[in-house]
Parts: C-alpha cells; sequence; structure tokens
C-alpha cells in the first residue's frame, strides 16, 4: 500500500520511530505499524497529523513514486 511504504520511507529519512509517531497523533504503535504495513489506512485526520508530524504534505504520503509529472 503506497501510504504505508511512503510513511515508513519518511521515517526512516527522519529517524522518527512507530512509537514516536504514534505518540505525537494519539494513536497506538500496533495502529501505526498497522499502517505502516499496508493493513490500515489512517483516517483523514490522523493523514494530516501525521504529515504534519513527518513535516511532509498529505500528496508526499499518497503518492506513487512511479507517478510521472508532467
Amino acid at each position: 500500500m503506497l501510504i504505508g511504504r511512503n510513511v515508513m520511507m519518511i521515517m526512516y529519512d527522519k529517524k522518527i520511530s512507530q512509537k514516536e509517531l504514534a505518540h505525537a497523533i494519539g494513536v497506538s504503535e500496533m495502529m501505526v505499524s498497522k499502517i505502516v504495513n499496508g493493513h490500515k489506512n489512517p483516517s483523514v485526520e490522523k493523514l494530516i497529523k501525521i504529515a504534519s508530524v513527518l513535516g511532509c504534505t498529505v500528496d508526499e504520503l499518497l503518492k506513487d513514486e512511479k507517478e510521472v509529472v508532467s
């Protein structure tokens, strides 16, 4: 799932743990794990919070790196 992969990649780049992200957005570590592993999609509200914590846009979390920008 694109969201999970993108969240995981940005977390890795920013050196943010699942525990830190979970605390910052008000969910359990299990929920963050499910998002990162593609088993659950975050709500729009949580997606906005994730983007804020990770210092990126919601669009960056949703994009497919294979998309071609003209």
